[in-house]
């Protein structure tokens, strides 16, 4: 079995973490994750309505490819949250699974929010194609997607001060 590949990103949002961490357990999954280069975005989600906040919670990801995966919250703290995702076809024949971990840190008046996310390559022999697209194209991917997201709590702290 080959090793798991992890990434990171993180950004610094103007607003306190107990907004930031609300947020990221909420956000509206495809206003977020968008389509980046050759990876699709979300384009419903179903089985889960609300915010993340119990371990055990799933929902399932359409993504704007046609294809799907599911992701299951595996834990959730003040300031963090956990989850699995299982891949649906063509993707779950290159990596089986993935997670990742959401944590906010306060920064003074801003919060740091780090997002890690690892794959979980198929077999050996597709952990290549896995290293190639979390080392060189999920970095963007999530830095989109935390860009988005720092736009969307900021806009709302400002419209609630």
């Amino acid at each position: 079995m080959a090793p798991p590949v992890a990434v990171a990103s993180e950004i610094i949002i103007n607003a306190p973490a107990n907004a930031v961490m609300a947020a990221a357990a909420g956000f509206d999954i495809p206003d977020i994750i968008r389509a980046h280069g050759p990876l699709p975005g979300v384009a419903r989600v179903d089985g889960h309505e609300g915010p993340w906040s119990a371990a055990g919670q799933q929902r399932r990801l359409t993504l704007t490819d046609g294809s799907t995966a599911t992701e299951t919250l595996v834990d959730i703290h003040p300031r963090g949250f956990e989850y699995k995702i299982e891949f649906g076809a063509p993707f779950s024949a290159v990596a089986r699974s993935g997670g990742g971990r959401f944590c906010v840190a306060d920064e003074g008046a801003q919060s740091l929010l780090n997002w890690r996310y690892h794959f979980e390559p198929a077999s050996i022999l597709t952990a290549p194609v896995v290293v190639v697209v979390a080392k060189l194209v999920w970095p963007g991917y999530m830095r989109a997607a935390l860009a988005r997201l720092k736009d969307s709590i900021e806009k709302t702290s400002i419209e609630t001060t």
